[in-house]
């Protein structure tokens, strides 16, 4: 290997080489290295590199975690074919890759830093940390030159389950401070074009270049796999978190990451069993069964505690309603002052919803006393103030006061006609329009009225001499027609007393008055006789004198 002071720039190397066909000498070379081509210098003598690998099986190992061990990473290793062949020629190059690490590293964020999306990003972390932008680069470039070296210096450890353990604290770290995944991803071409550049410059043989740059490749997919597992099942693993689930309640042993698709079910499961049950749970309080509740025990973690807070809650609002009902029932049974707890916050509205109601009632029962004395005391003016109620409550007050309205006006009609009647005024019959048990008043004064001036008229044609009138009984109590009906007997019976006491007196005066005659005709002969005597006497007293 050559060092960094003995090396031309990068981009001074790369143009020497293409201006001068690829033979371009290395300048300021050590002795050991005169003679040798630069693909043997580069390449000769590998470099020791240390590497601080993670302890394997920690027990903050994203890899126990995850359920990865080398025996299924092997398989991961065997499949994208990264074998001895890649070990072998990667490890030669370890400490190529330690020397050019930085320089790679910095030309790698020239990019980053240049790209608008990306730039943004770390000008955000930078921000967040308080520090300046180009302290955050250095200690990016530092962590990338490491990586770079450990990429090529894995192959002594064949890429363990150490080396993967790496990968995954990595992409958890860019997981956690929320770096798209498609820069991470996207950033592995720009690696690939910058790692390139410096393979190039420094070895001729083209064909060791792409045996080198296909090994990379499968070590970079190796890497990918750790930084998407890494992600997705960092992403998964929040999420069952969240729900208070573990990767062992919903998936065996074994490499988490190629059970995915259990994990998603497993969630799934739980999500759409709860939502299922609430869905049943609500159904039935609608249909009235508020015993129904949603099974805790059928669920995992935080979808069973959250199963017992809906029950609890829903438990507790029948339980507030219970409560508001009962005293709803004492009122129902006239108590009107029963006690109701003072429910916090805002189930409070239950309160003032109860209280509005008893004082409704209580000022309604005030009322209706009120009313129900007025009528003891025979005050039949007196009305419920129904100006005092709102809504329904008034109309019902109006109600009450309309009823006693209509009581009351028949009574009134019947005390008016009672007193006309008592004071001989016989009203006319009553011609308004009533219903049910006041049209019977009404019939009833009517025919009060109608036997009243019935009898009148009866007792005029009494009174005039008509005793042929005829009477009859309204019932068997009628006692008015049947003082009529002796009064008129006896008038009868007085009458023809009268009559044949007439007739006697008649018989009588028609033999008084013969009498009478022949009385008067003996005066007038003892009349005659007197006269002729007296003149006997004046002739007598003429010739004496």
């Amino acid at each position: 290997m050559i060092s960094k002071t003995s090396r031309k720039s990068n981009s001074s190397a790369i143009s020497d080489r293409h201006s001068q066909g690829g033979a371009t000498a290395v300048a300021d070379r050590s002795e050991e290295f005169r003679g040798q081509s630069r693909a043997e210098t580069r390449t000769a003598r590998p470099a020791a590199v240390h590497v601080n690998w993670p302890q394997h099986g920690a027990a903050d190992s994203l890899a126990r975690r995850f359920g990865m061990d080398d025996q299924n990473l092997a398989v991961r290793r065997q499949f994208i074919r990264l074998g001895e062949e890649e070990r072998d020629l990667l490890a030669g190059m370890a400490g190529w890759a330690q020397e050019n690490a930085a320089d790679i590293a910095r030309e790698f964020y020239d990019w980053q830093f240049q790209f608008g999306a990306t730039r943004q990003f770390f000008e955000s972390i930078a921000s967040e940390k308080g520090i300046p932008v180009a302290t955050l680069r250095q200690h990016l470039e530092a962590a990338q030159s490491g990586y770079i070296t450990e990429v090529f210096a894995g192959a002594s450890i064949n890429w363990d389950i150490r080396y993967f353990e790496k990968r995954l604290q990595v992409g958890a770290l860019h997981d956690r401070i929320n770096l798209p995944f498609k820069w991470y991803v996207g950033s592995y071409t720009e690696y690939q074009r910058v790692l390139s550049q410096f393979l190039r410059r420094d070895i001729e043989d083209e064909d060791k270049v792409r045996q080198i740059e296909t090994a990379v490749g499968r070590v970079f997919n190796l890497d990918l796999q750790a930084i998407g597992d890494a992600f997705i099942l960092n992403t998964l693993e929040g999420v069952l978190a969240a729900a208070g689930v573990r990767f062992d309640d919903v998936c065996g042993p074994g490499d988490r990451a190629e059970q995915v698709g259990k994990i998603k079910q497993g969630l799934a499961t739980q999500l759409n069993g709860f939502i299922a049950s609430m869905t049943h749970m609500s159904e039935e309080h609608d249909k009235g069964d508020i015993d129904v509740t949603i099974p805790p025990d059928q669920f995992l973690g935080s979808f069973s505690a959250l199963a017992k807070a809906v029950n609890g809650m829903v438990a507790g609002h029948i339980v507030v309603k219970k409560k508001a009902m009962a005293c709803v029932a004492e009122f129902g049974r006239g108590n009107f002052d029963a006690d109701l707890e003072k429910f916090p916050g805002k189930k409070a509205f239950i309160n003032d919803t109860i209280e509005a109601l008893r004082i409704n009632l209580k000022k309604f029962e005030k009322e209706l006393n009120v009313l129900i004395k007025a009528a003891a005391d025979g005050q039949l003016d007196k009305r419920a103030d129904a100006d005092q109620f709102m809504g329904g409550w008034k109309i019902l007050a109006q109600g009450v006061n309309d009823t006693i309205t209509n009581i009351v006006n028949p009574l009134m009609v019947t005390s008016d006609y009672v007193d006309r009647i008592s004071k001989g005024d016989m009203p006319p019959v009553i011609t308004d329009e009533y219903k049910g048990q006041y049209n019977l008043i009404k019939n009833n004064l009517n025919m009060l009225v109608k036997a009243l001036n019935e009898i009148t008229e009866n007792a005029k044609l009494i009174a005039t001499g008509n005793l042929d009138v005829e009477l009859k009984m309204r019932s068997d109590d009628d006692e008015l027609i049947k003082a009529l009906m002796i009064m008129i007997k006896s008038i009868t019976e007085i009458i023809t007393q009268v009559q044949a006491s007439a007739e006697n007196i008649a018989d009588a005066s028609q033999q008084m008055s013969s009498n009478s005659q022949q009385v008067s005709q003996g005066a007038a002969e003892q009349a005659s006789s007197s006269e002729e005597v007296s003149s006997s006497m004046e002739i007598e007293e003429r010739r004496v004198g």
